[in-house]
C-alpha cells in the first residue's frame, strides 16, 4: 500500500483504527502499528494519531452537552489509559469518582455517642449491668 493514494473511505478507516488505540496504547506502539500495517512513515503516522485527537476531542464536545456522560466517557478514557500504564491506584481513583457521580456511593455515617465502637460497646455493657443489680 505504500506510495498509492487513498480514498477517503480508507483515510477514515484508518482514523477510526488509530482513534480506538489511541486510549489504550502509547504512542511509540501505535506509531509502529502505522508504519508496519500501512508502511507510513513516521510524519504520516503523527499525522494519523493527531486527526485521532481531533476525532476524541470533537466526541468529548458532542458528550459534553449531556451532562454526567461527558464525565462518565472522560472517566471511561482515563481508566483505559490507567490499565495501560499499569496504574491500578489511578484506575481504582477513577472508578471511585465515576461510583460516585452515579449515586451508587453511600457514605456511612455512624450514629450514636462519638469514639469507637469498642468503646461504645463497653458503655452499653456496663450499663447493661448496672441495670441488672439495680433489680
Amino acid at each position: 500500500m505504500a506510495g498509492r493514494r487513498i480514498d477517503e473511505v480508507e483515510k477514515e478507516k484508518r482514523i477510526l483504527q488509530v482513534s480506538l488505540l489511541l486510549p489504550r496504547r502509547p504512542r511509540n506502539f501505535i506509531l509502529h502499528f502505522i508504519a508496519e500495517k500501512w508502511g507510513l512513515k513516521d510524519r504520516q503516522a503523527r499525522n494519523y494519531i493527531r486527526l485521532a485527537k481531533e476525532e476524541w476531542d470533537k466526541y468529548f464536545s458532542r458528550v459534553k452537552r449531556c451532562g454526567k456522560a461527558y464525565y462518565f466517557a472522560k472517566f471511561r478514557y482515563l481508566y483505559d489509559k490507567a490499565l495501560n500504564d499499569n496504574d491500578t491506584r489511578l484506575a481504582l481513583d477513577i472508578t471511585d469518582k465515576e461510583i460516585k457521580l452515579s449515586g451508587l456511593y453511600i457514605e456511612r455515617k455512624e450514629e450514636g455517642p462519638p469514639g469507637s465502637f469498642a468503646e461504645w460497646m463497653k458503655k452499653q455493657i456496663e450499663e447493661e449491668k448496672r441495670e441488672k443489680k439495680q433489680t
